[in-house]
């Protein structure tokens, strides 16, 4: 049973990104996918996961002009940006990251979240824009 967590950008998701994203997921698959309920990659990761009929427990921010109205199957309290990016690395056993460049930033929720996750140990994939990816923690 694993708890996937996911932070990505607000643009989006590249095509290459989706595209491995998805055979992650399919790979891992996990009981529930937890994401940040943000235009962009937060939507795309949840109709990824509806899709393959994954449970989907949304964290939306306080700040609701980049919320993204999709479907979940549960939703957490809004929380300011800091504050749920730490309960979605709470509720998960592994974070997903599909940032918008191919190095780490550092004024980036992105970023700022799989920092989060380093500290509180938890296994973490980066998946790039151009589709690569690569892991961090024990697995």
């Amino acid at each position: 049973m694993t708890r996937l967590g996911f932070t990505g950008t607000q643009h989006g998701m590249t095509q290459d990104q989706r595209e491995m994203a998805r055979e992650i997921v399919k790979i891992m698959e996990p009981t529930e996918v937890h994401h940040g309920c943000c235009e962009g990659a937060d939507q795309q990761i949840g109709v990824i996961a509806r899709d393959m009929r994954i449970r989907v427990i949304a964290h939306p921010p306080l700040d609701e002009s980049k919320m993204a109205f999709c479907p979940s199957d549960e939703q957490r309290p809004p929380k300011a940006y800091m504050a749920r990016n730490q309960d979605i690395v709470d509720e998960c056993d592994v974070l997903m990251a599909a940032p918008k460049g191919m190095k780490e930033e550092l004024r980036s929720g992105t970023w700022a979240t799989v920092r989060r996750a380093r500290k509180s140990e938890r296994r973490i994939v980066i998946v790039w824009p151009d589709g690569t990816w690569k892991s961090e923690g024990r697995w």
